[in-house]
């Protein structure tokens, strides 16, 4: 891979964090749970060699990839609390008749 998928690598990496860090901060716990699967694969990466294995290697640029595109959208955060919301109100009103 050389230098230029070093420099790749690391951007990505970099940019995955960076949005997923964002996202986190923003309130959604999806972004804090990638985060830790994102750190753990590269904590460990840096001891061991863990790109030996395909099925890791995979899994840690899927991750990288999907964490750098993910689109983590304040809409759909509020549509899931207004359904839940809807859904308490709609039991309530059931148990009041």
């Amino acid at each position: 891979m050389g230098w230029l998928g070093l420099i790749g690598f690391v951007g990505l990496s970099l940019l995955a964090f960076r949005r997923l860090a964002r996202a986190a901060w923003g309130g959604h716990r999806l972004a804090w749970t990638w985060l830790a699967s994102l750190a753990g694969l590269l904590t460990v990466g840096l001891f061991d060699s863990l790109l030996d294995a395909p099925r890791l290697a995979t899994l840690l640029v899927a991750l990288l990839l999907l964490g750098a595109g993910y689109e983590w959208r304040a809409s759909a955060r509020g549509g899931a609390e207004r359904a839940r919301r809807s859904s308490q109100t709609a039991a309530s009103t059931a148990i009041a008749r």
